[in-house]
């Protein structure tokens, strides 16, 4: 019986700590409001806590170009910095570089490793895999893949 009581007891204690993690919560969210209402509108309250650094420990990480390790990201490295890839960039070479005649994933890689994108067999992996999903390319067999009509027109429609 007394293991059973200190069990329970146990519970009841685990569950006040879970209530006043969430008092404290709220309590927070309570001098939230009022501080908003005392900013007058939502804009000067906005501008007040935008305007406040990050403590520099919560700075964000900013990567060094020259010392950032090889990944799957799509980046360039251009005079003034790094410039991120424009959305859709990767998905559109990957495409453009696969044939209407069969390739094996590998060929594909060095061909868009010599055009300057260096991605990770997963990654293509993963994306031919999405284009296959949406019939721009077929895979009649293991690790080779052809691109379809649908493929060429979708291309197409993105150059012109």
């Amino acid at each position: 019986m007394t293991n059973a009581l200190t069990t329970l007891i146990t519970q009841e204690k685990a569950k006040l700590l879970i209530l006043e993690g969430e008092i404290v919560a709220r309590k927070k969210r309570i001098a939230t409001l009022e501080s908003m209402v005392t900013a007058g509108d939502m804009d000067t309250f906005l501008d007040g806590k935008i305007a406040t650094p990050l403590a520099p420990e919560k700075q964000p990480f900013l990567a060094n170009p020259d010392t950032q390790k090889k990944s799957n990201i799509a980046i360039v490295k251009s005079g003034e910095g790094v410039v991120r890839r424009k959305k859709g960039e990767v998905k559109e070479a990957l495409l453009a570089a696969l044939k209407p005649e069969r390739q094996h994933i590998r060929t594909l890689m060095e061909l868009l490793k010599d055009a300057g994108y260096d991605l990770t067999y997963n990654r293509v992996r993963t994306q031919m895999w999405h284009f296959k999903q949406v019939g721009l390319v077929e895979s009649p067999e293991v690790g080779y893949f052809i691109q379809t009509a649908k493929g060429v027109e979708y291309l197409n429609s993105k150059k012109g």
